[in-house]
């Protein structure tokens, strides 16, 4: 006969209580409880198994961290903790609490400084800058061959909407219309002196110093390239441009103006690109003589280009010229 204070027997009455849980909840016999098996490790030292963050991302990772709140309508919704801190310390100070107003004043100015005056500059700059590609189409029309010079065209307003910076692909200013202007007159120096070399190089009087014509004229590319490099870098000019004529050209801009009018870092590499140049000439000059070359009369001689050349300011800026004229100047 069944025991009747064995639970689910058969003919003994169904008992709950303590020890005797309903049938519907018990284990079934042959099944663990726990199917993926015991943890491993030492009790909580399983929990602690991830290295822990530095304080700031702790902090971060806190602050970041949402908890349901139940709103003033009776909902319930997810809020980060640093949202509830800031309202928090926003209701303490709105009620008075000089702690919480100091603290929350500070807060705020900080804000100020990191976002909103930051985005209100780039958005100016951007604002401005469309304001000037928009009228300067208008000016064009109107105005036509009166168009003002000193203002820049649509095509001459760069805008980077990722970072706000506006770029004018034009000079503005005595330092920068200098640095253009001597750019471009050092250009047409150095392709006059390249057209001239590739005449010799052609003319049977100078088959003698034909290697020594290449030279030139590949050092005064050299300087040509680097030129281009400036004005690129500066106002972002295309190819295309770089091969125009100048533009923006102010007939006040003399050369002692100009050299004046210069930055240092820029007056040192157009002195040195015209050492570059003279110390061609002078050694193309001395290349004309010895070949007995027609036009050799109406040119400088080689001693006083030479004389030019040691007493330049931008001889310094290219070693290699002072060796070359060591070398090559007497001939």
């Amino acid at each position: 006969m069944a025991d009747e204070r064995e639970p689910g027997a058969s003919g003994a009455a169904e008992r709950v209580g303590y020890g005797r849980p309903p049938v519907s909840g018990r284990f079934t016999k042959g099944c663990s409880g726990n199917p993926k098996g015991r943890p491993k490790g030492p009790g909580k030292a399983r929990d602690q198994t991830a290295r822990p963050g530095s304080l700031d991302e702790t902090v971060l990772t806190e602050a970041a961290r949402e908890i349901a709140l139940t709103d003033h309508e009776g909902k319930v919704r997810s809020v980060p903790i640093c949202e509830v801190v800031v309202k928090k310390l926003a209701v303490n100070a709105a009620k008075g609490s000089n702690p919480a107003i100091r603290t929350f004043v500070q807060l705020f100015a900080a804000a100020e400084r990191n976002s909103s005056s930051h985005r209100t500059t780039q958005i100016t700059s951007i604002e401005a800058g469309l304001q000037l590609m928009l009228a300067a189409p208008l000016l064009e029309r109107m105005l036509g061959p009166a168009f003002p010079a000193s203002l820049p065209r649509a095509n001459e307003v760069e805008i980077d909407f990722g970072t706000g910076i506006v770029t004018l692909r034009r000079p503005m200013g005595n330092a920068e219309q200098a640095l253009w202007e001597g750019c471009w007159r050092m250009k047409a120096r150095l392709g006059a002196e390249r057209d001239l070399l590739a005449r010799h190089l052609a003319d049977p009087a100078f088959a003698g110093f034909r290697v020594a014509l290449a030279e030139r004229s590949a050092i005064i590319d050299q300087t040509a390239q680097s030129i281009d490099r400036l004005l690129g870098a500066t106002w972002h000019l295309t190819p295309a441009e770089l091969a125009a004529p100048p533009r923006h050209a102010r007939p006040d801009m003399s050369r002692e103006f100009l050299r004046e009018a210069l930055l240092p870092a820029a007056r040192r590499l157009l002195d040195g690109a015209d050492a570059v140049l003279l110390g061609q000439q002078l050694l193309r000059r001395s290349y004309e003589v010895v070949a007995g070359y027609a036009g050799a009369l109406e040119s400088p001689t080689p001693q006083a280009l030479r004389a030019r050349l040691l007493a330049h300011p931008g001889l310094r800026a290219d070693a290699r010229i002072g060796r070359q004229v060591e070398c090559d100047g007497s001939r």
